[in-house]
């Protein structure tokens, strides 16, 4: 069974410890991404068990995979920004296409909206598959 980890932050070598191939970040600087992200996603799905950080395609993932498994990480909003703003420091297409703003930094409001209205909607969509969805 196809296995997509589908989360905010989760640890790329606890992946692996539990017998992961997992695939990392891709199509950060593409600037078509939010059109080849499906397709790129795709081209990964044979040779990897599950991808990281790349959460914004987790409904048509299940479709196409039925029964896959998705991991939700939640962190304190506050925590999570921190992050973001600490780590992130030049402008990406993905992240325009994700929070609407390249760089989080001086995008503290936007990042932070998405974010956590990211983490309701995937709550909800998984309502009635609690088996598909682990929130950690």
């Amino acid at each position: 069974m196809i296995s997509f980890i589908f989360q905010q932050r989760f640890s790329f070598p606890s992946l692996t410890i539990l017998g992961y191939k997992v695939k990392g970040h891709f199509g950060l600087m593409d600037p078509d991404i939010s059109r080849n992200v499906y397709k790129m996603a795709l081209r990964f799905v044979d040779q990897y068990d599950a991808f990281e950080d790349a959460p914004w395609i987790y409904k048509e993932l299940d479709k196409k995979y039925p029964r896959s498994k998705f991991i939700l990480t939640l962190r304190p909003t506050e925590k999570w920004i921190k992050s973001q703003v600490d780590n992130i420091t030049k402008a990406r297409p993905m992240n325009e296409w994700i929070y609407g703003a390249g760089c989080p930094k001086g995008n503290e409001d936007i990042y932070i909206t998405r974010y956590e209205c990211h983490n309701k909607e995937v709550l909800e969509y998984f309502k009635d598959k609690p088996d598909d969805l682990f929130v950690f």
